[in-house]
């Protein structure tokens, strides 16, 4: 097996902003990290007119008026108890922090009220704040293998 020269891939100088030349590893590694956060942390603001010029051209897909009415019908009772069948058992906690067999159990009771919920939204704003986030909890375990 040919073993690669890795010191012709090395970065011997790099310039700074100001243009400076930055040769010892610690300013190059530095000078590389600023450059780079600089590349994810500015966005770019795309006046009005080059916005028009890109949303202009683009072909998005149109929902039919028959089927966009159909998005503001009353939400159905077996609607949601149909969402409910099919979410996974077993699964952690949703954010509210009840499991999906809490859900299947008392579907019957909660239905009615989820339904009250969803109209809600649709014709007077949105959820609460934090309403649509997720929570994630790490859950140790005592009893690990013996080969980790």
């Amino acid at each position: 097996m040919a073993t690669r020269d890795i010191s012709t891939r090395v970065v011997h100088l790099i310039r700074d902003r100001a243009g400076a030349a930055q040769e010892d590893l610690p300013a190059i590694a530095h000078t590389f990290a600023s450059y780079s956060e600089c590349l994810y942390t500015q966005v770019p603001q795309p006046t009005a007119e080059q916005e028009d010029l890109i949303l202009g051209d683009i072909l998005l897909p149109l929902l039919p008026s028959f089927l966009a009415a159909e998005l503001y019908l009353a939400l159905l009772e077996e609607e949601v108890g149909d969402a409910i069948s099919t979410l996974q058992s077993g699964k952690t906690a949703v954010p509210d922090g009840y499991p999906v067999k809490y859900y299947k159990y008392f579907r019957s009771h909660l239905i009615p009220h989820l339904v009250e919920a969803c109209e809600e939204v649709l014709h007077h704003g949105s959820f609460a704040q934090g309403q649509d986030c997720a929570t994630i909890v790490v859950i140790p375990k005592d009893d690990l293998p013996q080969d980790q």
